[in-house]
């Protein structure tokens, strides 16, 4: 939980590269990553402009939690940046 937190408070913070290198860490621990863990990941991604590495990363969250509204959100997002306003609308939706 602890590194959850602190990959939380470094978003927050504007510290994308930070949070991910959190996320990235908490992977490698043993258990798996705990379910809040993807879609954080998958955000700091994307606040660091890599778009693809931040899509395969909510597809991923959505896997584990197909009603996960900030996988959906950032999902929506990406769909947006790419003018796909029906499939960005369905997804904000389902958010």
């Amino acid at each position: 939980m602890g590194l959850y937190l602190r990959a939380i408070s470094r978003l927050a913070g504007g510290k994308a590269e930070e949070a991910l290198a959190l996320a990235d860490e908490a992977a490698k621990g043993e258990g798996g990553v705990p379910a809040d863990f993807p879609p954080v990941r998958a955000e700091a991604l994307l606040r660091l402009g890599r778009r693809a590495e931040a899509e395969q990363a909510f597809r991923a969250a959505l896997a584990i939690n197909s009603k996960d509204r900030v996988s959906l959100g950032g999902l929506g997002a990406l769909e947006m940046g790419k003018q796909r306003y029906a499939e960005a609308k369905q997804l904000y939706q389902e958010a």
